[in-house]
């Protein structure tokens, strides 16, 4: 038995993504909206802390910035600095 369909109603299937790009890239501007004191950890990924990279925490528009003034386009990856 396969369940499909399951989420298609859940608020962040379509709050979450932009419904007019078909890859699901997120909607940064709901983040933005919803979540502007948020802080998220971050990997930087050119720094080492024992077998992981060292993380930081930031603003999550902060992340949103950084994303958008560097055009991320690698399956949205981002590294901060």
């Amino acid at each position: 038995m396969v369940i499909q369909n399951i989420c298609s109603e859940w608020p962040a299937s379509f709050n979450w993504v932009l419904q007019s790009d078909e890859e699901g890239c997120p909607n940064l501007q709901y983040f933005l909206d919803h979540l502007p004191a948020c802080e998220v950890n971050v990997a930087v990924c050119d720094s080492k802390d024992f077998s992981d990279q060292t993380r930081k925490s930031i603003s999550l528009h902060e992340f949103i910035d950084y994303w958008v003034v560097n055009h991320i386009s690698d399956k949205g990856r981002v590294t901060v600095e």
